[in-house]
């Protein structure tokens, strides 16, 4: 396979490194053709959210006081198939490549599914069984990798197990707000609309979203199955 002349073998590897899903790995933003009006304007807003990057994301020492964008992220919102999840890896990677941020990519469903673990093989850790102990700790580093990367894409949002004791919904909730606070950029993908977000987690997350986010809506074509 020929890979256009950016793909080198290092960035190859950072885009393995950062969990970008390997069919996505090659894409730039340009790579991205919008099938329809809507795609459009999310082209346009993800070129936007590019160039505004310097903007957004915090640099420690930060110089100056924060300006209106610094930790709003972009949120990518439509039905199955839209090409959310196309788009927001080809912008994470068009933003490493023009601004060499760290970027990292996570399901938000496998995340809370490996906190669950965590949690559930924690009294064996404390035990000191070794296959337990190197589990929990490789979940406490990706974890601070979600929590601490500068970009962090989170797909399917919303998607993520639930149970009575609330946990997925109080670690999305506590996850963004903190990388938003710390001035770290959050691009989600979701078939819920930011104003849904007051009843898919609590009732201010809506009103907090709209702060944090670009919101941007795609539809009107399954790109899986070409119609």
């Amino acid at each position: 396979m020929t890979h256009p002349p950016y793909i080198t073998e290092l960035y190859r590897r950072r885009l393995a490194v950062a969990g970008i899903p390997m069919k996505y790995r090659h894409l730039r933003l340009a790579d991205w053709q919008p099938y329809n009006d809507l795609a459009a304007k999310a082209y346009t807003a993800a070129v936007n959210f590019v160039a505004t990057v310097p903007e957004r994301l915090a640099v420690e020492p930060m110089d100056e006081p924060a300006g209106p964008l610094i930790g709003r992220g972009l949120a990518l919102i439509g039905p199955w198939g839209g090409g959310k999840t196309t788009l927001a890896c080809a912008t994470a990677s068009e933003i490493h490549i023009q601004h060499n941020p760290a970027i990292f990519f996570v399901a938000m469903a496998d995340y809370i599914a490996v906190l669950a673990e965590q949690h559930s093989i924690k009294p064996q850790a404390d035990r000191g069984v070794p296959e337990a102990v190197e589990r929990y700790w490789k979940i406490h580093e990706l974890k601070q990798r979600v929590y601490k990367s500068p970009l962090v894409v989170f797909d399917d949002v919303g998607k993520e197990h639930r149970t009575a004791s609330n946990m997925a919904v109080d670690e999305v909730d506590r996850l963004l707000r903190q990388r938003f606070r710390n001035g770290l950029l959050n691009v989600v993908t979701s078939n819920e609309p930011l104003e849904r977000w007051s009843k898919l987690y609590n009732p201010s997350m809506a009103s907090f979203a709209s702060e944090a986010f670009d919101e941007v809506v795609l539809g009107g074509k399954d790109l899986r199955r070409g119609c």
